[in-house]
């Protein structure tokens, strides 16, 4: 029997790998899902891997066939989680994924915001010149960083700066 996976937005060609070598399983890739195109191709699920796409009740309750979701990211605060206890279907998450771009992304908007990027790009556009003491140095600055995630665990052992 052909187990049949909906897959809600794009994920990575090596996950894709994954199933293509599974015999048995086939799948359908949602590139850009809206909730009626959802609920048209749900009744035929067997499994779900969503996204950052809300999952709604009318969704879950459009698939009678479904047995597992699994999101595809941090959290799960866009999956019904209700409609899947009401069915006792089990949501899985894909661990750590993102980590470490998240990571990245961090660093980079802590120093856009203590460098002035947009400030200074702005003025390099407009051909002004943005003045030095606008940014902010961090040498004698404390920075906090409060990671809920996996985020902060790729940078545990990273390369530490020294003056």
């Amino acid at each position: 029997m052909v187990q049949s996976i909906l897959i809600i937005g794009r994920i990575h060609e090596a996950g894709l790998d994954i199933l293509r070598a599974r015999p048995g399983v086939s799948f359908e890739i949602m590139a850009s899902p809206a909730e009626p195109d959802i609920l048209a191709l749900a009744p035929t699920a067997d499994a779900i891997i969503v996204r950052t796409t809300k999952l709604t009740a009318a969704a879950i309750d459009s698939a009678p066939k479904l047995k597992i979701v699994s999101r595809h990211g941090v959290g799960y605060d866009n999956v019904d989680m209700a409609a899947l206890d009401r069915r006792r279907i089990p949501l899985t998450l894909v661990g750590n994924v993102n980590a470490l771009p998240v990571a990245e992304h961090t660093l980079f908007m802590m120093l856009t915001i203590a460098k002035r990027g947009v400030a200074y790009d702005r003025a390099t556009a407009t051909g002004r010149s943005a003045t030095a003491s606008a940014a902010r140095n961090w040498r004698a600055r404390r920075c906090c960083c409060w990671d809920s995630g996996g985020s902060g665990e790729k940078w545990r052992g990273a390369p530490r700066c020294s003056a």
